[in-house]
């Protein structure tokens, strides 16, 4: 009998002990970026443009349990780096270049800024080259020209949907 309640005692403890390590961990100040997560939501909203084919996808990777363990990954790995050292681990780092070309001989070379802005140069053929920088704002994406005048403003519209919110008239 006594062994009986030494060993439910016993689990109790550790069982509490684990809580009472795991939880602070887990939700102390180390909320990160979720950049795994992001990226596997940002696919899941490309997948089509109906909005039952993306539930339905929405819906099996969470059945294959993908969220998951993207979240999982990100809250072990990604967040805990992020917050340790101030920065996210899938970011680019500032001076990295990245070059995109379109399909019909377009290109765009975007190179991180010390400020986390982004310089974009973007060429065609038989175009003129344009310049512009991409900035980051509290709750948008605006565009300046190589003069520093907005270009455009892009945010969250009423429905959640990407929306113009500024725009200059181009000449």
């Amino acid at each position: 009998m006594s062994a009986k309640l030494s060993r439910g005692w016993l689990g109790r403890v550790i069982t509490i002990t684990l809580l009472a390590g795991f939880v602070p961990v887990t939700t102390a100040a180390c909320f990160g970026t979720f950049p795994i997560t992001r990226k596997v939501f940002r696919w899941n909203a490309g997948v089509h443009s109906d909005k039952w084919v993306r539930w339905l996808v929405f819906v099996l990777i969470n059945i294959v349990p993908v969220y998951f363990s993207a979240a999982i990954f990100d809250m072990i790995f990604s967040n805990s780096v992020e917050f340790w050292t101030g920065k996210s681990p899938m970011a680019m780092a500032p001076g990295t270049t990245k070059h995109v070309e379109g399909p019909n001989g377009e290109r765009a070379v975007m190179t991180l800024r010390e400020d986390h802005s982004i310089d974009v140069r973007i060429t065609a053929p038989g175009v003129p080259d344009q310049q512009l920088v991409l900035v980051r704002e509290t709750d948008a994406i605006a565009a300046y020209d190589e003069y520093g005048l907005l270009i455009a403003r892009v945010g969250d519209g009423p429905d959640g949907e990407a929306m113009l919110l500024a725009g200059a008239t181009l000449r």
